[in-house]
């Protein structure tokens, strides 16, 4: 990157002061530095630690003269952000900038937003303080939420054919979720977060066989057991009247099994 410099520059000292697209490192290092009040309200960080991560960061940089982003220079996340360390600790270069210069992060605004859409900046002029909300209605503005789905996700440990597999034992009814787990080598958790259509919503429900030969239940006779089980009635009765177990009862209850398509 090229960074604008005092002796490179061809502007006069009085054109600089009112031109801001031109500004150069030195200018914009007296104006941050020399600023009596930070450029947000409020910090949690002591005017001393402000003043220490101010020289830090500062050495750490480079101005675009385009953009007036603050381009980090050393160690960077995969996600492009900066990063720096602290008693051990990895801090993001930007999110401590923010706090450098007055900025100050709460439980409920939690995350560093960037207005120039660059993860690599720490100028505090392009950040702000926001909610889990609004950094993720920013990801979606700027497309960066196209992770891949499904069995194209790196980490994946189910094909899609195999989820459609676990959504028709679900919806059969004769094996638990724990048993199906076991099947598939996954967790109880996974498969029941299948069942209620958490994860992997990509799949299309109706791709899951409507009917099963072996099933000894039917959504017509599911839907009088839930009704059943509103008016009062044990699941132990229910189990003997339609020849299923307890469990697969109680599962019918707790909407564990037999979850309506989506």
């Amino acid at each position: 990157m090229t960074v604008v410099t005092r002796s490179a520059c061809r502007i006069s000292v009085s054109a600089c002061a009112g031109s801001m697209a031109h500004r150069c490192r030195a200018s914009v290092h007296r104006a941050a530095m020399s600023k009596t009040e930070p450029l947000h309200k409020s910090s949690s960080m002591t005017k001393a630690e402000r003043e220490k991560w101010r020289r830090y960061i500062w050495e750490r940089i480079a101005i675009n003269p385009d953009t007036m982003c603050w381009e980090w220079l050393k160690a960077r996340t995969g996600s492009g952000y900066g990063a720096l360390w602290s008693a051990g600790k990895m801090l993001l270069a930007h999110r401590t900038a923010f706090e450098a210069f007055g900025g100050k992060i709460t439980t409920k605004k939690r995350f560093v937003l960037h207005s120039c859409d660059n993860p690599g900046c720490a100028n505090p002029g392009h950040l702000r303080a926001g909610t889990p909300k609004q950094n993720m209605e920013d990801r979606k503005s700027r497309y960066r939420c196209n992770m891949p789905a499904g069995e194209q996700h790196s980490r994946a440990k189910l094909t899609d054919d195999e989820v459609v597999e676990i959504l028709r034992l679900c919806g059969a009814g004769e094996l638990t979720q724990f048993e199906i787990a076991s099947i598939f080598n996954v967790s109880n958790c996974t498969v029941s977060m299948i069942a209620r259509n958490k994860i992997w919503r990509h799949i299309k429900r109706d791709r899951v066989p409507a009917a099963h030969l072996s099933r000894k239940l039917t959504w017509e006779k599911v839907t009088e057991i839930r009704k059943a089980l509103q008016s009062g009635a044990s699941s132990a009765d229910l189990a003997r009247q339609h020849g299923v177990t307890e469990t697969n009862i109680n599962y019918i209850k707790t909407n564990k099994t037999w979850v309506q398509p989506c």
